[in-house]
């Protein structure tokens, strides 16, 4: 998975990860409960760790711990209007208690080319 809203993609019913210029990598939209609106914006709400209004291209998919999809509109209620298009809960991994740790990951490569000239 190289970016978090990729993690979506495919998993949840009814949840749409829509690519809007076409490029891979590209700029996209999620898409809970489809088009709601004409004028308005119909994208989900984000909200990471508490945080409303979070962007998936912030976020590192190895930090996230876990993701929720709210639908119904009894679990999107206690974010009024903004929930109406559902809403994504991201939590992040936390730190721990003790003492630090340091993983280095080290790629060593070596390559010798011999010149052959042919007389």
């Amino acid at each position: 998975m190289q970016r978090a809203d990729q993690a979506l993609q495919g998993r949840a019913a009814g949840v749409m990860v829509v690519n809007t210029d076409g490029s891979p990598g590209g700029n996209t939209t999620i898409r809970i409960r489809g088009s709601n609106s004409i004028n308005g914006n119909n994208s989900a709400l984000i909200v990471i760790d508490g945080l409303q209004g979070g962007d998936f291209k912030s976020l590192n998919p190895n930090d996230i711990e876990s993701i929720e999809v709210l639908k119904d509109a009894s679990a999107t209620a206690i974010y009024g209007s903004q929930g109406a298009n559902g809403v994504i809960l991201v939590t992040t991994k936390k730190g721990r208690t003790g003492p630090p740790v340091l993983i280095i990951i080290s790629v060593l490569a070596h390559s010798n080319c011999e010149r052959n000239w042919i007389s």
